[in-house]
This record gives C-alpha cells, structure tokens and sequence, in this order.
C-alpha cells in the first residue's frame, strides 16, 4: 500500500469517527428530556406509533371512536412491548406536550376488542400508574395466559 493510500484510508477513518461522535453529541442536545430516566427508545418510538390513537385518548377529545389505524397499532404495541403502555399511562405523552385523557386511555383496549394485562401489572414492574380506576376495573387478559406476552414476568407476578 502506498503511502498516499495510508494517509487516505486514516483520514477516511478520522472523518468517519469525528462525524459520528458529532451527531452523538448533537442529538444529545437536541433530545427531548426523556418521560422517564427508564424509559427505553424503543418505547419512545412504540408510543410515537400510536398517533393514529390520539384524536380518541387526548385530553378533551370528543371522538366516539378511534382512527382506523389505531387499533391494529395498539395490537402491536400489546404483542412486542406492553409495558410501554405502562409509560404512557405513567405519564411519557406529557413530556412531549400530548395531553392523555387516562380514562379514555384504558378505555381504549375495549374498545379495540383487544387484550391487555391489568394495569396493576405496571407498578410490578417499577412503574407505577395512578389512575381513576379501581384495578378490578381495569381491563385485563382473557386467557389466563402470562400477562405481558413475551415477557417472563409471570413468576414475578404469581407471587403477589
């Protein structure tokens, strides 16, 4: 290798480094405070995935039923990662400016004819939710299956 080829393969190497060190420190700056210091990215944008849901959970929506796509989205979420929903009945959506009608919000799995776990699963887990409703009322899994779906909480969780 030549010695021109060197310094060009090492430059290329210092460019590289410097630019990814710089969009790391930009977008820490630029990074909303996080809802909570636990709060993982991947329910950050599992939450951003429901916005189809927020003309039926925002605080002062008159919207008898959800949009079309919100649903399915919620489904989703249910299937990979429900304790995101946990965050945002915690409280995440306000971090961003979103207002959440919480009782619209727990209302929402029935009125997608989907399953969810109990929200007193939530505080088991290390986030606590404080809500309007008693957790008989809750909505809650009708299988009798582990509460959260791929997740293996339910040793935890038998042990209450």
């Amino acid at each position: 290798m030549s010695h021109l080829q060197k310094f060009q393969s090492t430059l290329f190497l210092i460019v590289m480094s410097l630019t990814l060190m710089l969009t790391y420190v930009a977008n820490a700056q630029t990074m909303p405070p996080s809802p909570e210091s636990s709060v993982s990215s991947e329910c950050v944008t599992a939450l951003f995935n429901l916005t189809d849901c927020l003309t039926y959970v925002e605080t002062g929506s008159n919207a008898t039923k959800p949009d079309k796509p919100c649903c399915p989205e919620l489904a989703g979420l249910i299937d990979s990662n429900p304790i995101c929903l946990c965050y945002l009945l915690a409280g995440a959506a306000e971090s961003y400016g979103i207002s959440v009608d919480n009782e619209r919000a727990l209302a929402l799995p029935k009125v997608c004819h989907v399953s969810t776990p109990p929200v007193s699963t939530c505080a088991v887990l290390g986030v606590p939710v404080s809500v309007g409703l008693a957790p008989a009322e809750a909505p809650g899994p009708s299988t009798g299956g582990p509460l959260l779906p791929g997740c293996h909480f339910s040793i935890l969780l038998s042990a209450k």
